[in-house]
This record gives C-alpha cells, structure tokens and sequence, in this order.
C-alpha cells in the first residue's frame, strides 16, 4: 500500500530541504570586493618594481660614474705623460701661449719661498697633477697636492725665480719640457731643487713639477771637454 505523507511529514521534509539549501547556500563576497584587491595588489606590484627597477638603475649608475672618473684620470696621466708623443705639449713648451698673471706669480713664489703651501689652495684646481721627476705622477685633490709640496722642504738656500735663458733653455729641451712652458712659475733652490707651477687657461694651477736635482727634471748634462 503506497506510503501517503501526512501534514507532520511534509514539514518535516520542507525544514531538511531548507536547512540543506542554506548549507550549499553559504554567504559570498560581493564582486567589489575582488576588484578591490585585484586593485590593490596591482598597485603592491607595481610600487614593489618601481623600487626595484630604481635601485638597479642607481647602482648602475654609480656603477658607470665611477668608471667615467677612472678613465678620465687615467687620461689626464696620459695626456702628461712626457713620454707620450701625442701629449699636446710633448716637449714643445713654446706650443703654450697663455702667461701667468703677475699677482699668481707672486702669490706662488711667496708660498712656496716661505713653505706656506696652503696659501695655494685658491689657486689649485680640483684635481692637480703632481710630478716627481725621476719617480712618476699621480692626480691628486687639493688638498694631497698641498701635502705633496712638503717635499721641497729638502730644498734649502733660497730660490731662484729669476732664471737664465740657459737655464730655462736646458729645461725646456730636456725630457720634462712640457712642463717648463711660459705658463709656468719656475724656481731653482740653492741646493738644486727645480719646482714648476703650471698655470691653465682659468688661472688654476693644474700641474705641479717637482725634482730634487736638475737632472731629474730632465736636464741632459754635458760632458767635460777632457771626457773622450
């Protein structure tokens, strides 16, 4: 005999059908929810790659200043190398024209007369060139290049600004004669010491020569008349 549901039953079956589908029926996120975090981890992602793309560039570039420094001053030691035969002044000192300014001449040959080296740095450029004759180069900051100039402490007797036209000739044609131009302030001491300031276009000692003989400032001497 068929089963029949009485009222009881059909409520009961309608509670489990409704209690069944508010199981499968959980609450959900609305939509601009998700468009909302999509939103927002875009703008994470792209603010994470700006920084990161930044500090790679940066270092980058740091990376290529630094290189561009090495290179121009292995070039500024190129460039007055005196051995070098496409120097602008490759023992020619008559190629520069430009003189040294009466008050720069008389401000370095008190400097370095009374071993005030300091009363220079106005004059020096950013990077100056520091020769010793016989030893080598080396480009240095103001402030080394002032400390170099103690190494004519050694010198003693006074200085001779005033050089002869032999003198200045025995220079000029020796191995160092790029440095001994009309745009130079050069000394002899008593003891033999041979300082040159060079003097740029603006003004700015930008080479500093130092020998503590003659001949290491490439003068070539001459054999006695009784030598065979």
């Amino acid at each position: 005999m068929p089963e029949r549901y009485t009222l009881s039953n059909r409520h009961e079956d309608k509670s489990k059908t409704s209690k069944s589908n508010n199981v499968l029926a959980s609450p959900s996120l609305p939509a601009s929810f998700w468009i909302v975090l999509v939103v927002v981890l875009l703008i994470l992602s792209n603010i994470i790659t700006y920084f990161v793309t930044t500090s790679l560039i940066n270092k980058k570039a740091q990376q290529s200043q630094q290189k561009i420094d090495e290179l121009q001053k292995e070039l500024a030691t190129v460039k007055n190398d005196p051995s070098n035969p496409n120097s602008a002044n490759y023992k020619d000192p008559g190629s520069t024209t430009n003189s040294v300014p009466i008050d720069t001449k008389n401000k370095v040959q008190d400097a370095v007369s009374n071993n005030k080296y300091q009363d220079l740095s106005e004059l020096l450029s950013s990077e100056v060139n520091v020769v010793i004759g016989g030893s080598g180069s080396s480009i240095q900051s103001v402030q080394q290049a002032i400390d170099s100039l103690n190494y004519l402490n050694g010198s003693s007797g006074g200085w001779n600004w005033n050089l002869s036209p032999e003198q200045l000739s025995q220079l000029q044609q020796g191995s160092n004669a790029q440095y001994f131009g009309d745009n130079a302030v050069i000394g002899i001491s008593n003891n033999g010491y041979v300082v040159s300031i060079v003097v740029n276009e603006n003004g700015q000692v930008d080479t500093i020569f130092m020998a503590p003989t003659p001949q290491d400032a490439g003068v070539v001497t001459t054999s006695s008349e009784g030598d065979e």
